[in-house]
């Protein structure tokens, strides 16, 4: 609807904040830049959604002591913001992703303690949060991405184990129940960044595969029945 909206980290304050800017003219020009941080800790890895007049961000910040996943939502194109601290665990909560649609909204993270790490995922609508579940991952999980479409959520992720990187898959939907979890790549390469798109017909997933000489981008189609 015309609007734009960037999000950042600068640490011109002498530690990582997360900033703000929104557009409501296609990017002819921006509002004044707001600080959505404002954290003694580091703030990093910030990332955006935004569906008709709400923008939802979120980010890393360690100011507790450990990672924790911040949110911030606005229903009026970002001209102002409500926070919610969306983690609050004693694990490293990292590498946030959020998708929306229709007005609700989906995040990502990866959560490590001594045990492992697994992927948590949480929905809300608003400044709300009313459904949270841990996807368990195979081997050690980082750099989740998420697919989305008519509430059915697609997660890939990488999954350390055998000392080699993996992709893995998941298909959710919070209107019923999970799906089978799948590796998608090769065992006998390391596979690393992936990236997702869900769309009416199928589900696509990218990744860098990494043999002994070189690396491949590889693509795998997933049908949704």
């Amino acid at each position: 609807n015309n609007s734009v909206y960037v999000v950042w980290q600068d640490n011109s304050t002498g530690n990582n904040e997360i900033y703000f800017k929104g557009s409501n003219n296609k990017g002819s020009s921006f509002r004044t830049t707001k600080l959505l941080s404002n954290s003694s800790g580091s703030s990093a890895s910030p990332q955006i959604a935004a569906y008709n007049n709400s923008v939802y961000v979120v980010w890393q910040d360690n100011s507790t002591g450990n990672n924790e996943i911040y949110f911030k939502g606005s229903n009026n194109k970002g001209s102002s913001f409500r926070a919610r601290l969306l983690s609050n665990s004693s694990a490293s909560s990292e590498f946030p992703q959020i998708v929306s649609d229709r007005n609700q909204f989906y995040v990502a993270w990866t959560e490590t303690n001594q045990n492992g790490s697994n992927i948590i995922l949480k929905s809300g609508r608003g400044n709300n949060v009313y459904n949270s579940e841990m996807i368990k991952s195979i081997g050690m999980a980082s750099s989740p991405k998420i697919g989305l479409l008519n509430g059915s959520i697609y997660l890939v992720w990488e999954s350390l184990e055998l000392n080699r990187n993996m992709i893995s898959f998941y298909p959710y939907s919070f209107y019923g129940s999970g799906g089978e979890g799948l590796i998608l790549s090769n065992y006998n390469h390391s596979s690393v960044r992936p990236e997702i798109a869900a769309t009416k017909k199928a589900v696509y997933v990218i990744w860098d595969d990494l043999n002994e000489t070189h690396g491949d981008i590889l693509v795998r189609k997933l049908s949704h029945e």
